[in-house]
């Protein structure tokens, strides 16, 4: 019971560790021809508050001068494959643990097989660690490089209610998601 109570521990640290972040970094096209790249610090009325990737300065854009949003969400590959690694590795590891234990009865025949029974339990162990690592990696390399992944949204030429949803939208990106500053 230990192991599994240890198991889901882990797994909340990882969460947590993994959203632990800074606003999405989006690209900024306005109707005078120029790109931004910066991240949504807050969202006023119809006002963007920018951070400037390039210069780490502030900048104010109203909506009305954007043609289109281009999201760019970094890759999370590297992070998925290590999470992935370290649960697949633990999940294998205390599966093969179990099946480590439930081995055959006539090897605990004699008091000199013990030694010989937790030797065969931590290969098992191992190699499970080892499976499950490898299977854990691949699947949450996969998971991490469709988890980061572009969006464009198109500003020019939308309804004032998609213009409301796109705000909204915004908004929720943004590092800082209260309207009252």
């Amino acid at each position: 019971m230990k192991k599994k109570s240890l198991f889901f521990l882990l797994i909340l640290a990882l969460a947590a560790v993994a959203s632990a972040e800074a606003g999405t970094l989006m690209i900024f096209s306005t109707k005078k021809g120029g790109k931004i790249e910066a991240e949504v610090l807050a969202v006023q009325h119809r006002k963007l508050i920018l951070k400037d990737s390039a210069t780490s300065s502030g900048i104010s854009l109203d909506i009305d001068e954007l043609d289109a949003i281009m999201v760019t969400k970094k890759s999370y590959l590297s992070l998925g494959c290590g999470i992935g690694a370290v649960v697949g590795a633990a999940t294998g590891a205390m599966i093969a643990d179990e099946k480590g234990e439930r081995g055959d009865s006539s090897d605990q025949s004699a008091a000199g097989n013990a030694a010989h029974m937790l030797r065969r339990e931590s290969v098992y162990a191992a190699l499970g660690g080892i499976l499950g690592g490898l299977a854990g990696t691949a699947l949450g390399g996969v998971a991490g490089q469709l988890w980061g992944s572009k969006k464009m949204i198109a500003v020019k030429g939308s309804s004032a209610e998609e213009i409301d949803r796109i705000l909204k939208w915004l908004r929720s990106q943004a590092r800082y998601k209260e309207e009252s500053y």
